[in-house]
């Protein structure tokens, strides 16, 4: 097989899957997007029990630390740190 010949087969080739994924894409961006209809109700249940279950004056605080956040973090963007989440990794230890 010469040089110029590999070249057209790779790009027939090319040229097919694409032409392939751009013919199904439609199909499966309809099936995701089914499943996330699906699955918003239940994000918002979820996001609800957890606004219902913090305390009213941290919410507020929240808030607050959020509009000072979002003002200054041209200038200074250390100031989003305030949304890294703080989790305590636990150290497993296995007992024989």
């Amino acid at each position: 097989m010469s040089s110029p010949h590999r070249q057209e087969c790779l790009d027939f080739q090319m040229n097919d899957s694409n032409f392939c994924k751009m013919i199904h894409m439609k199909r499966t961006l309809c099936c995701k997007y089914k499943q996330v209809k699906n699955c918003i109700a239940k994000s918002e249940k979820a996001f609800n029990r957890l606004g219902e279950a913090a305390p009213a004056n941290l919410k507020t605080e929240w808030l607050a630390n959020e509009r000072i956040t979002q003002s200054s973090r041209i200038n200074d963007p250390a100031s989003m740190d305030v949304y890294n989440i703080n989790i305590k990794k636990v150290k497993l230890t296995m007992s024989s």
